[in-house]
């Protein structure tokens, strides 16, 4: 599987994931948010450890190797 996104983007989803268990298990998220809570905190978490996005792939979106462009001014 290629990667598709890049490591700031894992981090971030790392973090979401975290945030979204520790809402959860403080109780500050109740049914049945808290179902689609765990069901989020699954899909960032592996989409993070795979480096791949399946939504990114349906629509061509490749943030892992991403060229800058620098225009060059005379």
């Amino acid at each position: 599987m290629k990667k598709n996104i890049n490591n700031r983007e894992r981090m971030i989803r790392i973090a979401a994931a975290l945030l979204l268990v520790i809402l959860n298990l403080s109780g500050a998220v109740r049914l049945p948010e808290s179902i689609l809570s765990w069901v989020l905190v699954a899909i960032f978490t592996l989409t993070a450890i795979a480096g791949n996005c399946p939504v990114y792939t349906i629509f061509g979106i490749n943030t892992h190797t991403r060229k800058k462009e620098f225009k060059q001014y005379h």
